[in-house]
């Protein structure tokens, strides 16, 4: 492995530059969207789900050109073999989280129960659906994953470990990570804003650890992806009336 400097070689203006393309690249997007839809009224099918795409496919290019390419390094420089052992015991402690961040444990019960009584038809149609191979299977659980642990913890992380303690550094990044998220939080709801923002940032810490300790994002690419597929099929098979009874009582 290479010196500390040598393998996170990034600088401060990097970071700007790749900021102002992201916010350049999102307002664009926001304004195509707004006058293909709005203005020509042209009906866009899977119009959240293709900007998500959009949006992860361009952070992605924009982190190799920006951050790896310019500086001659592989992207794939960040990932090795993962021990299986490791990633078992990950895994646990990342199911545990996600108990939490279902809420509590008997809307997961329930889950199982719905997911038995629920008609095959009806399960496979859902799984089947385009909202969950394009949203949830693709994007959220395969592209997403790779794009946020390559920035936010091989290069945003990697860089503060540079400057500062890495203690320090994984709390910055969980913070902020944190906060990138909460697009997804239902703000009508105050009980739900604070379990995605508690869950989210227990995630955060715990990568960002991984990470740390294992210089690898192999372990939490699979993580994040786990977690997120997880979710992803929670929310499809729950009665979102349920959740809405649940939310009263935690």
């Amino acid at each position: 492995m290479t010196s500390l400097s040598k393998a996170y070689p990034w600088k401060f203006k990097d970071f700007v530059l790749f900021g102002f393309s992201v916010i350049f690249f999102t307002v664009s997007v926001a304004l195509a969207l707004f006058l293909l839809t709005g203005v020509f009224k042209v009906n866009i099918p899977q119009k959240d789900n293709i900007t998500f795409l959009a949006i992860n496919v361009f952070l992605l290019i924009g982190m190799y050109f920006v951050f790896i390419k310019r500086y001659g390094l592989n992207l794939f420089y960040f990932f090795k073999k993962i021990k299986f052992s490791y990633l078992i015991l990950f895994l646990a402690i990342q199911t545990i989280i996600l108990f939490y961040q279902i809420y509590n444990l008997t809307p997961f019960l329930f889950f199982l129960y719905s997911l038995r009584e629920m008609e095959q038809s009806s399960m496979l149609s859902r799984i089947l659906s385009p909202d969950f191979i394009f949203g949830t299977m693709i994007t959220a659980s395969i592209l997403a994953p790779f794009v946020e642990e390559v920035g936010f913890r091989g290069i945003f992380q990697g860089y503060l470990s540079k400057i500062t303690k890495p203690i320090t550094a994984i709390l910055i990044v969980s913070v902020v990570f944190t906060g990138f998220h909460l697009f997804e939080t239902d703000f009508s709801s105050k009980t739900q804003i604070l379990i995605s923002v508690v869950a989210r940032f227990i995630e955060a810490i715990f990568w960002g650890t991984i990470y740390y300790r294992t210089k690898n994002l192999s372990y939490t690419v699979i993580l994040h992806s786990f977690a997120n597929f997880s979710s992803g099929l929670v929310i499809m098979v729950l009665d979102s009336r349920f959740l809405e009874f649940i939310f009263k009582f935690v």
